[in-house]
């Protein structure tokens, strides 16, 4: 039912008049409102979702599968305190966190206000991004955009995430739990981005009454009008989107960098690494986000053996972070160190590079080669050599980094610009540890050229003789 007005007969009216049917139109949306918020009826996705008791709750689905409607109806159940199947005391504290602004104003807002009635609002600042009802619940919509840092507060009651956030926002939303109560999370999602963090955090480590996916089709919404459904399907079907906005599915794109990785055939159990054989170390340090090392055995055939790692998911200070590089490394035969080359941009304060801050902390390091066209290549080689691979990767020893090589996608230009190659760019997104694989094939030491000849410290020392810089002593 809708409410048709005439506005030139509205024009003609007294002004008390128009205050008067003013007053009824309003009546009319809360009442309206009230309709839509009492004869809610989810369909099975959506009751899926809305029956689970896990903690963290994911709705994985196609298009137009009404995820954002359950996500907003979850919502205000947690506000008034009317939420079906669990327990939940109004007054709430909630997060609504968007992909960016616009969607939040172009989507996520007109929808609530759709289903939220209006005589239950207190205040709302559009500037803040902040709801609060006559209960006392506060609903605060935030934006993946405004980066990580701007999700560091109190603790909540739910936060609902529309859409796959980026995986550092999501980690620092794990800790705004409270004293007195838990926090819920929930996650309604179209897999668009392939397999990436979520699938290997949320798909794969999915646990009864912690994390809990629940999926289900655009087809499954009786709502859409056939015609719309068909015209959907023909608008998807063949492309490389298909599997996730008609299906809700994870798929591997078709930007993938590496190709030819096999579980089979380039992952070996651990074996005792002979003496004589030299380590490279690969370090990609971060002051505001987990560091990554990765250690690699060069053998006499001149392949590499990939044995272990360190990226801690709790940020670890470059103390802690040195103390372990150097624990690891302990008994190796470090002939390499070498290091991610944005580390030699300097810290305004400081004046120091955070190079610098690692050689001050006892982990002397050289600028790895970062042609990263030309580290490309040469990984590939290593994946399919003439005589097969050319590196091989520690089970137990290495998950995190093969994962991160098998998942490595080119990113996507959202324009096309002059002169942009859509799979140009590797995306940015869990990619440190991968990183550090390339730099250290981009190396290309062979065993029998200078390898097994040099310890570290002769290496560096000769490094040193050949080409010394005035300021610092050591070579860049």
């Amino acid at each position: 039912m809708s409410l048709k007005l005439d506005e030139k007969k509205i024009a003609e009216l007294h002004d008390e008049t128009i205050l008067k049917l003013l007053a009824s139109v309003g009546k009319y949306r809360t009442t309206e409102n009230k309709r839509r918020w009492e004869s809610y009826k989810p369909l099975p996705a959506q009751l899926r979702l809305h029956k689970c008791q896990a903690q963290t709750r994911c709705l994985i689905g196609g298009n137009r599968l009404g995820k954002t409607t359950a996500g907003i109806v979850e919502v205000l159940w947690y506000c008034f305190g009317r939420h079906p199947f669990r327990t939940v005391l109004p007054p709430t504290n909630i997060w609504v966190v968007a992909l960016d602004s616009q969607v939040l104003s172009d989507t996520i807002l007109p929808k609530l206000f759709e289903y939220l009635p209006a005589e239950e609002i207190k205040s709302w600042n559009q500037i803040r991004g902040r709801l609060e009802l006559r209960n006392g619940s506060i609903i605060q919509f935030k934006s993946c955009d405004s980066g990580s840092e701007k999700f560091q507060s109190a603790e909540r009651r739910l936060i609902w995430f529309d859409e796959e956030p980026p995986e550092d926002v999501w980690n620092e939303c794990q800790v705004r739990v409270g004293a007195d109560f838990p926090l819920d999370i929930l996650l309604t999602m179209t897999p668009l981005k392939g397999i990436d963090w979520t699938f290997e955090r949320l798909v794969e480590k999915q646990s009864p009454g912690k994390i809990e996916v629940m999926g289900g089709t655009m087809l499954d919404n009786h709502h859409i009008p056939k015609s719309e459904r068909q015209r959907l399907v023909d608008l998807w079907q063949g492309t490389a989107d298909e599997p996730a906005r008609m299906r809700g599915e994870y798929f591997e794109r078709s930007g993938l960098i590496y190709r030819g990785l096999d579980d089979q055939r380039h992952t070996i159990d651990p074996f005792p690494i002979p003496k004589d054989w030299p380590y490279i170390l690969a370090v990609d340090p971060h002051p505001r986000k987990p560091s990554a090392a990765v250690w690699a055995a060069l053998g006499k055939d001149d392949i590499l053996y990939f044995t272990d790692e360190l990226n801690d998911q709790n940020e670890m200070l470059f103390t802690d972070f040195v103390a372990r590089v150097r624990e690891i490394s302990h008994k190796k035969r470090i002939v390499r160190q070498i290091i991610d080359p944005s580390a030699l941009a300097k810290n305004q304060q400081t004046g120091k590079s955070t190079k610098d801050y690692l050689r001050s902390l006892g982990l002397s390091t050289t600028l790895a080669n970062n042609d990263v066209k030309v580290g490309y290549d040469l990984v590939r080689r290593r994946i399919s050599g003439p005589r097969g691979p050319g590196m091989f990767f520690f089970r137990g020893g290495t998950p995190k980094t093969w994962t991160q090589l098998k998942r490595l996608v080119y990113d996507e230009w959202r324009g096309r610009g002059i002169g942009k190659d859509v799979k140009e760019v590797q995306r940015k997104l869990n990619d440190d540890l991968a990183d550090c694989v390339r730099y250290i094939v981009a190396t290309q030491i062979t065993f029998d050229g200078g390898a097994a000849e040099k310890t570290l410290d002769e290496y560096y020392r000769n490094l040193h003789t050949r080409s010394t810089n005035s300021s610092t002593g050591y070579v860049y």
